[in-house]
């Protein structure tokens, strides 16, 4: 699905999550692994079973499994229920098995909580359309599309839709991927998908998103959060310092208000607040450098 979209993000979009040690019935861990050898996040019993780390009572994937005879003839079965959807959350096995470095077939965001032994983080990569289970609010679909919207945190940041870390991860990636071909909806702050700043959302933003990730220094320009301090202390030297001081960064302002921890105050047209700043505008990312700097004070 997605792999045919941008193969490149597909290839290279790989989740950290502790695998644990299948133990039982390895020759059929062992032959899925080697039909979708791409899908390396599938590599526990949790693929088949309600347990991620030994034999158990199977999910609905491993329930098709045993169905199509896959006790007796492995590869033959994980052929025969591909286009099968069998845990039900609207995307075909062989799709979420394909989509990045795969997805688990037999479970939901709905029901992962009654997995036992569940690696951290699996949420991830439960339900393509999902990532992360942050839950899904409302879905419109029509004949030929599906879009589904989530959502999101109020208090973002540029290119972390999904994540609250100090930098983007591969799931806020994929998110944002999702979004540029139209599966998710960002919202309610569409502009942190947005890691170009070209004022939409496309493949180019997951790729930037997905270079800071793995640790790239391409800076991230989104037109709301995620503002650079450094660049806001630039804009604060420029345009701001002749009057107002900002904390220890500069303690002496003779004719004006100290700014430190006021960057919500901040707006385009500065000579709205008083006639002493006409003149002085910002734009959507300078209001974001430069409150990233004074509330870092």
């Amino acid at each position: 699905m997605f792999r045919r979209i941008l193969c490149t993000l597909s290839v290279t979009l790989t989740l950290s999550i502790p695998a644990a040690t299948a133990h039982a019935k390895p020759q059929w861990l062992d032959a899925f692994n080697a039909r979708y050898p791409a899908a390396t996040e599938l590599t526990t019993c949790g693929v088949c079973h309600t347990n991620f780390s030994s034999n158990s009572s199977r999910n609905p994937y491993g329930l098709a499994f045993k169905s199509a005879s896959g006790p007796d003839n492995p590869d033959a079965a994980f052929a025969a229920i591909e286009n099968a959807d069998s845990d039900g959350d609207g995307t075909s096995n062989i799709d979420e098995i394909d989509t990045d470095a795969g997805f688990y077939p037999g479970w939901t965001c709905a029901t992962i909580d009654s997995a036992v032994n569940k690696p951290s983080g699996v949420d991830d990569v439960v339900d393509p359309s999902d990532p992360g289970c942050l839950g899904v609010t409302t879905t419109s679909s029509t004949t030929s599309t599906s879009t589904t919207t989530t959502t999101l945190p109020s208090d973002l940041n540029c290119a972390q839709p999904v994540s609250t870390g100090a930098a983007p991860v591969a799931s806020d990636c994929l998110f944002i991927l999702n979004v540029a071909v139209g599966t998710q909806s960002c919202t309610p702050d569409a502009c942190v998908c947005d890691a170009t700043g070209d004022g939409g959302v496309a493949a180019t933003d997951a790729l930037l998103c997905l270079n800071v990730a793995v640790g790239g220094a391409a800076p991230l320009n989104c037109p709301c959060g995620g503002g650079d301090p450094v660049v806001g202390e630039q804009i604060y030297d420029t345009d701001c310092s002749f009057c107002h001081s900002a904390g220890v960064h500069d303690p002496i302002g003779e004719f004006s208000s100290d700014l430190a921890g006021d960057g919500a105050l901040l707006v385009s047209d500065l000579g709205t607040i008083s006639s002493a700043m006409n003149g002085i505008t910002l734009t959507d990312q300078d209001i974001a450098d430069l409150a990233a700097f004074l509330d870092g004070l």
